[in-house]
């Protein structure tokens, strides 16, 4: 969560009929706002694919708050109000009834892959994007989750040791890659990675796709027969000395 905080005060006083927050995501990121809501919709650009929208609701005892979860196929369509009267506290904290939007996607900023060696190894993270869309007004339409493209060009792999590469996933359904690779002495693997929590400790899961293997690769994940990954990581290892090579991914929320 970057700062100051995306304010929603500012597009609903110049008239406009949406208040976005477009930032990277740090995890436990959460965010307020004073103005309410005719709709909620993940924004095309988002990598993150689960928010969760928290409001007052006098029904809902003894926390006052009632909540709804989000995704790209799943906006939310209806009145949802920011109370910022005396009375409309969340309990037990006594805090105003301002709506509160936070990820529920799970997300660990500083994780890194099962296998990784700090000590020889390279790790390339691309950071998630949060993406969501708060409507003042009944929307027109509904965004959708844009394609989004990746191109590392000329990486380096030092001799003899591994480099990673990471990419979000979110929820995505289909991902195609292709690994150019001059040299016969570089393999290359694919895994698929979700965070997870055990007790409150981070318990990531990693799983094997496609099993290291020297050459170039032309590979598709997708979900039905995969199954769903947050991440997904690309492993280079070489013996011979700086090979460079070129890796391409799109990901998708279209099956191909």
């Amino acid at each position: 969560m970057g700062y100051p905080q995306p304010n929603s005060n500012a597009p609903a006083l110049l008239a406009q009929n949406s208040f976005r927050i477009l930032t990277p995501l740090y995890g436990g990121d959460m965010y307020e706002s004073e103005q309410g809501a005719q709709a909620f919709a993940i924004g095309p650009s988002s990598d993150v694919d689960r928010v969760l929208i928290s409001y007052y609701d006098s029904t809902n005892p003894p926390t006052m708050m009632s909540q709804v979860e989000i995704t790209p196929q799943a906006p939310f369509y209806g009145g949802v109000p920011a109370r910022l009267d005396a009375g409309a506290v969340y309990q037990p904290s006594g805090r105003q009834g301002r709506i509160l939007m936070a990820p529920s996607t799970i997300y660990n900023n500083i994780w890194v892959p099962n296998g990784f060696s700090a000590g020889n190894d390279q790790f390339t993270q691309i950071p998630p994007i949060l993406d969501l869309i708060q409507y003042f007004t009944s929307p027109p339409s509904i965004p959708v989750r844009a394609t989004k493209q990746y191109n590392f060009q000329n990486l380096v792999i030092p001799s003899g040791h591994t480099r990673w590469v990471g990419v979000p996933f979110f929820g995505r359904s289909f991902a195609s890659i292709s690994f150019d690779n001059p040299s016969s002495s570089t393999t290359f693997g694919v895994y698929g990675f979700n965070f997870t929590i055990n007790n409150g400790t981070p318990e990531n899961q990693q799983e094997n796709l496609y099993m290291p293997a020297a050459g170039s690769h032309q590979m598709v994940v997708q979900s039905n027969t995969n199954g769903f990954f947050d991440y997904l990581l690309f492993t280079f290892a070489s013996g011979a000395a700086s090979p460079t090579f070129s890796l391409r991914i799109q990901t998708s929320d279209i099956p191909q």
